[in-house]
């Protein structure tokens, strides 16, 4: 059965809860519009009818990879649909999740090395190995995100936003 918060039914988080969402992989993410409302257009008959605000959409998502070069991204595969939008997004090693370059975090305590890439000193992995521990160390926690996924996709929906209101 689902926890309420604010008197209100919820589902548990799908994110896995101590992996590093900056971390050099491939994520497959679903982004839905406020109240699933179909504002990037409609399906008659089996055909998808589109809103001028996909273009914005596919604008913005291409942007992203420009925008954000220092986390080595490549874009995969994106579709919009009328209430969502899916992407593939790879994030490559880089400088922020322990792939090399020069990294502007300190390392936090209880940091571990990244696996498969030669040990720099300054080169943190941030998920922690123990999740019952008080310091555990997971960037996931509820505190402002950067360099990671949440940041990618706060991004993207911001300039959407902003365009979408122009």
């Amino acid at each position: 059965m689902s926890n309420k918060f604010n008197n209100q039914y919820r589902i548990p988080s799908s994110r896995l809860a101590h992996w590093d969402y900056g971390a050099a992989a491939a994520y497959f993410i679903t982004i839905c519009t406020k109240d699933r409302q179909h504002f990037f257009g409609d399906i008659q008959q089996g055909v998808m009818h589109l809103s001028p605000l996909v273009i914005i959409a596919q604008q913005e998502w291409e942007n992203t990879f420009t925008v954000r070069t220092d986390m080595a991204l490549t874009m995969s595969a994106f579709v919009v649909m009328p209430n969502h939008f899916h992407a593939i997004v790879i994030i490559g090693d880089n400088a922020y999740n322990g792939g090399g370059g020069n990294m502007d975090r300190t390392p936090r305590k209880n940091a571990i090395p990244r696996k498969n890439v030669t040990p720099r000193r300054d080169a943190v992995h941030r998920v922690s190995t123990n999740a019952n521990t008080k310091n555990d160390t997971a960037k996931n926690a509820f505190a402002p995100q950067s360099k990671n996924l949440v940041s990618i996709v706060r991004r993207f929906k911001s300039a959407v936003t902003t365009q979408a209101r122009k």
